[in-house]
């Protein structure tokens, strides 16, 4: 993604959730040296989910790093899994 780009991100979890419920999802980030990056590539207070549907929402980041945004489920049923995302920043052309 360029540096400038802002989006939710989309995440089908449909197989893994069955018929089960989530209950609550965590979203942060990291980047490709495992340092804590949540707060330079991830709004949390925009992230949300939606039935069967993550969407964390993505922004700004550092040229040429890539990132990992984790996204931890819980179900009423009590399952845990972590989804991730993985993109590269880069500077637009």
């Amino acid at each position: 993604k360029e540096i400038f780009d802002e989006a939710y991100v989309e995440i089908d979890i449909t197989e893994w959730l069955e018929d089960e419920t989530i209950q609550t999802v965590d979203f942060s980030a990291v980047d490709e040296l495992g340092a804590d990056a949540t707060s330079v590539v991830l709004d949390v207070g925009q992230s949300t989910f939606n039935g069967v549907y993550l969407y964390p929402f993505v922004v700004g980041g550092v040229d040429a790093t890539r990132y990992y945004v984790l996204c931890q489920v819980t179900t009423v049923e009590g399952s845990q899994q972590e989804f991730r995302v993985t993109f590269k920043v880069k500077e637009p052309a």
